[in-house]
């Protein structure tokens, strides 16, 4: 089960507890009087949305800085030639998605590949490029419900023409 249907399971049992809670508090108090009924039901409201709010932030937690790394070699080939990308993800993550992103020449950034971390939280891929320019690279993870994003810094590769 995931954390979010248990989280709704949480939240839907404590509904009948708070309610049953200012019930009793009010009883207790003895407001049970018909004029009474307004801020009984003002009460229950009000635990219902602050007591949920306060458990659903309880459950996730603080949100863990992360970091990403990228390692590219080599920074110059030819047509043709690989390119290793390469890096790692602090904390270390087992099977997260990475986006390998790119900056062809002259036009806008997107997607070169999609890669899943080891189980170190280490990633790579091969890329083989086949026009000659300067192109921008790095990679970025989306985070979790408990971990933020994080971008790696920009490396510039460098292709030129096969040697004739």
């Amino acid at each position: 089960m995931s954390s979010s249907v248990i989280n709704q399971i949480i939240v839907l049992a404590l509904i009948p507890f708070s309610v049953l809670a200012t019930l009793l508090l009010t009883r207790w108090a003895g407001m049970h009087k018909e004029r009474d009924y307004p801020f009984v039901f003002c009460t229950i409201a009000f635990m219902l949305f602050f007591g949920n709010l306060i458990v659903l932030v309880g459950l996730h937690g603080p949100i863990l800085s992360s970091n990403i790394t990228i390692d590219v070699e080599p920074t110059t080939v030819t047509v043709g030639e690989n390119v290793t990308i390469s890096g790692s993800i602090q904390p270390r993550l087992v099977g997260v998605a990475v986006r390998i992103r790119w900056q062809p020449p002259g036009r806008p950034w997107g997607n070169l590949a999609t890669v899943t971390t080891d189980e170190n939280g280490k990633f790579s891929y091969v890329w083989t490029p086949e026009t000659v320019g300067t192109y921008e690279v790095m990679t970025e993870w989306l985070g979790s419900p408990t971990t933020s994003y994080a971008a790696s810094r920009i490396v510039v590769v460098t292709v030129v023409e096969t040697k004739k």
